[in-house]
């Protein structure tokens, strides 16, 4: 039997049950859940008890009006990105929608791929639904399972089916555990995703200047070789910008926001992201005073700073003598503002510039 890691991506049409069925698999609650289509962006992933990787994705062929096109691309070349990663590939359908034609343009689109894929008829909620799943057949995919991850029913059949198709990872080789976990966490808009995908050095979280692009709490693996020699493995971990309570009135960016609550509370080190161009703000502050509460590590990442570096330059700012004397000022005002931090690293970073 092969032990090697693999992936599994979990794919479709929006509003099938994806994110239930990935949290029913994974036994977690990780991919928000919520009936408004377009709720996944971001591929989200976790590793199943057999060791291999469960990847949630975005809906595919998501309604213009219901999310800015801009972002839906970004989020169906996630789909894709997922896809071309995956070993295995589970075509999610509804199973009380039946067969629809988006569904036959993206079993098409999974044919073409080459990626061996099964259909799994969802929301199969008691054995007088069974007859539904037959009309999935005609899609030509390897096979056709079924689920109803509302209510738990097939949940282990497919776990089961998944381990025996790809076999199962001993628990030594499983490296989810022992990661050091690097959380993002910030104001909306202050550059979270683009700092991710600075260190990464690939576009792995969806970026735009949309407030609230960013909904899930997106893992990704990073190792990195020390000086020494030494690999360092680390999950960054990208989250949702946190308003204030009293301004969160959208059902799905409550649960951003205790997405975020539940990370912080399970990251080593939590890396507090500004945005230099607007200084330290009264948000930022709150942040920060719940990160020290939680009882945290904090590295303070003062975002943007080229274009801070931009403006002194254009504008010859007076009181400065030079850039690093309007650096260090910069840092003693930041220091100033978060003095219940006063043994937190503060880095001046750009996720533009690397």
């Amino acid at each position: 039997m092969e032990f090697a890691r693999k992936s599994v991506a979990l794919v479709g049409r929006p509003n099938v049950g994806k994110s239930r069925l990935f949290n029913a698999l994974t036994g977690r609650r990780l991919s928000i859940v919520h009936d408004q289509p377009g709720v996944t962006r971001d591929v989200v992933s976790y590793d199943l008890d057999s060791g291999h990787t469960l990847m949630d994705t975005g809906g595919i062929g998501l309604k213009p009006e219901m999310t800015p096109a801009l972002i839906q691309a970004a989020a169906e070349q996630q789909v894709d990105f997922a896809i071309k990663a995956a070993d295995m590939v589970l075509f999610v359908t509804d199973g009380l929608d039946g067969l629809t034609p988006l569904d036959e343009m993206v079993a098409e689109h999974l044919r073409s791929s080459g990626k061996p894929a099964w259909v799994v008829v969802n929301k199969i909620d008691g054995p007088e639904h069974d007859f539904k799943i037959h009309e999935f057949d005609k899609l030509g995919l390897r096979g056709v399972k079924f689920t109803s991850a509302e209510h738990r029913r097939g949940i282990k059949e497919l776990r089961d089916f998944i381990a025996e198709t790809l076999g199962e990872v001993p628990p030594a080789e499983s490296p989810q555990e022992g990661r050091i976990r690097i959380s993002f966490v910030g104001r909306p808009n202050v550059g979270k995703s683009s700092l991710c995908n600075a260190l990464l050095q690939e576009k792995r979280m969806i970026v735009s200047e949309i407030a609230g692009t960013t909904r899930d709490a997106v893992s990704q693996d990073l190792d990195y070789e020390a000086k020494s020699g030494e690999l360092l493995e680390f999950s960054l971990i990208d989250t949702a910008g946190l308003r204030r309570k009293t301004k969160v009135t959208d059902p799905i960016e409550y649960f951003s926001s205790v997405r975020v609550e539940e990370t912080i509370a399970r990251s080593d080190v939590v890396f507090l992201v500004l945005d230099a161009m607007e200084g330290v703000t009264k948000q930022d502050k709150l942040i920060a005073g719940h990160i020290l509460n939680k009882g945290k590590g904090i590295v303070v990442l003062v975002n943007k700073w080229d274009l801070a570096v931009q403006t002194f330059d254009e504008y010859n700012l007076p009181g400065y003598k030079n850039l690093a004397d309007f650096q260090k000022k910069f840092e003693a005002s930041v220091r100033k503002e978060i003095f219940f931090l006063p043994h937190s690293p503060i880095l001046f970073v750009s996720a533009l510039t690397s």
